[in-house]
């Protein structure tokens, strides 16, 4: 898939839309009111407002049962990133109509009352827990506030876990941008590969890796990097954002990454782990157990489980078998509906300074969740013996036969001389 750039069809934006048109009907809302992240761009970690618009993120939209999606965005760019768009003959869901600036409650009473919905029931999305991220919701206090108040006839329902059901059944066609998306991230891994050398530094693997995403038509938003041969934290390399120089890499290390390429927003994950050298007989051990614990998913996820939690559980037995912990989720839904346990059972010695490092189960919530054709998940088991961890895996499409792993290079301990 390197030479090929798909994207979605209008059919997929009139299956999405008839689909949010019949989560109205069931719920006897007259509109959905999708709020997308707070930040002024919007992270493609969650995307709420994407999936109805296809555009620009960080819209709020405003989606009446009759009619089409409005999206509310922060700036003019997003309305002159569309003109340009028509302009070139790109394929966009929205018309220039649909656009309406600011993200205020002020702009979104104004679109109200312009359709005659003052005494409306909406459906809110964003309102309460969204991923893990936004355990509070992704609206801002006075945004909402100012909308209940200008509102007073209105009736406000929150559809947030109905409306994320519907964004985690992903359709073929976005099974095309996912697949794009992992070839990306194999790229990524290799150039890693390649970058991880004894004297190199932890932002020469970082460079190659943000280089080959971006060469192969995919975003590297965010990149999580650890490395030593005793390191269990998770997270950029702490000079990004405390300052200090980039790590040298040594003979014996272990480098963990989370590479997490977006390709037309659509994200896959790779968790690669490279041993430098020889390393140590933990971390070999706890790549062995990590290994068995991806297989255990795998098989869970292709036939015979039924939940997400029966396929956490199933993978964390493994690794509680056979004495070790998993600091961060065996495995999580694309986006995060569902996210396993993280951090350790019981407080570790070295963990005692801190009074909250209890392991936390399913913080996004989910445990319950049906596992159906279409949906995606990271499986990514790591294990940790003393403080060495081991993290593997890659992105996988449940389909109605079984599963499709989208990624191969890191689902292995991969191995560099040292």
């Amino acid at each position: 898939m390197t030479d090929s750039f798909p994207m979605l069809s209008l059919e997929e934006r009139d299956r999405r839309w008839k689909a949010a048109r019949e989560l109205m009907d069931a719920h006897g809302v007259d509109a959905l009111l999708v709020f997308g992240d707070r930040d002024g761009s919007g992270s493609p970690l969650w995307a709420t407002d994407h999936w109805l618009t296809n555009d620009r993120l960080g819209a709020y939209v405003l989606f009446p049962r009759d009619g089409e999606p409005i999206a509310h965005v922060w700036a003019t760019n997003s309305m002159v990133d569309h003109m340009e768009s028509v302009g070139r003959g790109e394929t966009v869901w929205l018309a220039a109509a649909d656009f309406r600036l600011g993200r205020s409650a002020e702009a979104i009473l104004g679109t109200v009352a312009e359709l005659g919905l003052e005494r409306a029931t909406f459906g809110v999305v964003g309102i309460n827990r969204m991923a893990p991220f936004f355990v509070d919701g992704i609206v801002p206090y006075g945004t909402y506030a100012g909308l209940l108040e200008g509102l007073p006839g209105a009736t406000f329902k929150d559809l947030g876990d109905e409306y994320s059901k519907l964004v985690n059944v992903r359709s073929p066609e976005v099974w095309e941008l996912l697949r794009k998306s992992a070839c990306s991230g194999e790229l990524m891994c290799e150039a890693a590969i390649a970058a991880a050398k004894v004297g190199a530094t932890d932002a020469d693997v970082l460079a190659a890796i943000a280089a080959a995403g971006i060469r192969s038509g995919s975003w590297p938003w965010y990149t999580i990097l650890a490395d030593g041969d005793e390191n269990l934290s998770w997270g950029a390399p702490s000079w990004i954002y405390r300052g200090g120089r980039p790590r040298e890499i040594k003979s014996g290390d272990v480098l963990l990454l989370e590479i997490m390429p977006f390709y037309g927003i659509y994200e896959t994950q790779q968790q690669l782990a490279i041993a430098v050298g020889e390393i140590d007989d933990e971390a070999e051990r706890a790549a062995v157990v990590t290994r068995a614990a991806y297989d255990v998913g795998i098989e869970a996820l292709a036939g015979g489980a039924r939940t997400f939690g029966e396929v956490d559980e199933a993978m964390t037995a493994v690794i509680r078998d056979a004495g070790g912990w998993n600091l961060t989720p065996n495995i999580h839904t694309i986006p995060h509906a569902a996210v396993g346990a993280l951090g350790p059972e019981e407080i570790r010695p070295e963990m005692k300074p801190y009074p909250d490092m209890g392991r936390s189960r399913n913080p996004a919530g989910g445990a319950d969740l049906e596992l159906r054709p279409g949906m995606v998940y990271a499986v990514q088991p790591n294990t940790v013996f003393g403080r060495r961890r081991v993290n593997i895996g890659g992105t996988v499409i449940v389909t109605d036969d079984g599963v499709e792993e989208l990624n191969v290079i890191p689902n292995n301990l991969v191995r560099v001389g040292g």
